[in-house]
């Protein structure tokens, strides 16, 4: 991107940003297979998964957590 387009894009109100980055966020997820995950997120996926598997019984059930949010505990 030139900075010229970078200029312009930064003399928009806020709203029209937001509104563009969301239009390119979109673009991105719409072609999901260009993007790379790296194997740094793999790892970490994969040990939260094996965590989980070996704690199945950790954790507190959604209606429990929501109930504590509700009442700002």
């Amino acid at each position: 991107m030139s900075e010229v387009d970078l200029l312009q894009i930064k003399r928009l109100p806020i709203a029209e940003r937001v509104a563009l980055v969301e239009d390119i966020w979109d673009s991105i997820a719409e072609d999901t297979s260009q993007v790379e995950v790296p194997d740094w997120h793999r790892t970490i996926i994969r040990e939260r998964l094996a965590k989980y598997l070996n704690q199945a019984d950790a954790g507190t059930p959604w209606p429990e957590v929501r109930k504590r949010i509700e009442q700002g505990l």
